[in-house]
């Protein structure tokens, strides 16, 4: 299948992580590549992109023009037509919208309210996480409701597998002693680091105060039979992580 559900202890909202197998496209974007500026033919990236929405029952998918940035953007009940906004994050409490996120190693996190009332997609490459993101994103779901969060993270590139210079370790250790720990010297190779997403992510949800995170750590350059990954291919294709509320019941009031 192109498309698993992942199962959780969250309620009121579904995800699901997309994989390569099943789509359309042709080398090197075979074959269930989602990103439209990746060089893939548009109509196979469209028919890819329609068969999602079949799958999971979606109203409108919701993408965004991912920049490596830290802002977040709420989308309302009107959604955001033809036009995905410039942003790395997404928050909404309307059912049906499906908020996804774009990946090829970049980690992606996906947060849902206990309530059901709120839920995020959220695009954290390693400038996205410096700058704050997952905070940001944590306070804006705070604008829609008080209840605990739920966090799931999707496949990234692996801590066997991120390798950075020292500029990128300096840069996380200028948050925090802890994120500066998340950076192992390689050895015999002075000024490279192996780098740990998702012991990143899971550092800064803590401090926002988001205590419940369940992951699916597959490396994605280690896994070329699943995954699309930038940093082994180059040229290549985008999954998806995705997130959609479901439809509130309707509450009856005793007589």
């Amino acid at each position: 299948m192109s498309v698993r559900l992942q199962n959780g202890p969250w309620q009121g909202a579904q995800i699901w992580q997309t994989l390569r197998t099943d789509g359309v496209s042709r080398p090197p974007f075979d074959s269930f590549n989602l990103g439209l500026h990746v060089g893939d033919d548009p109509a196979c990236v469209l028919h890819n992109r329609a068969r999602l929405q079949e799958l999971i029952g979606a109203q409108q998918l919701v993408f965004m023009q991912q920049v490596h940035g830290s802002a977040v953007q709420y989308i309302g009940p009107e959604g955001t037509g033809d036009k995905a906004p410039v942003c790395d994050a997404l928050v909404t409490d309307v059912p049906g919208l499906a908020l996804c996120v774009m990946t090829a190693d970049c980690l992606p996190m996906i947060l849902v309210s206990a309530d059901g009332q709120a839920a995020a997609a959220v695009h954290c490459g390693w400038r996205s996480l410096a700058d704050g993101i997952a905070h940001k994103t944590v306070d804006k779901m705070r604008e829609l409701t008080a209840a605990p969060l739920f966090a799931w993270l999707g496949p990234a590139i692996g801590p066997l597998s991120f390798e950075v210079g020292a500029e990128v370790k300096a840069r996380f250790a200028q948050n925090s002693r802890a994120q500066g720990d998340c950076f192992v010297p390689r050895a015999q190779l002075p000024g490279r680091f192996l780098g740990d997403l998702y012991s990143l992510a899971r550092l800064q949800l803590l401090d926002a105060g988001v205590t419940r995170v369940s992951s699916w750590e597959l490396d994605t350059a280690a896994h070329p039979e699943l995954f699309f990954s930038f940093r082994r291919d180059g040229r290549t294709g985008r999954m998806a992580s995705v997130v959609m509320l479901s439809e509130r019941q309707p509450q009856h009031c005793a007589l």
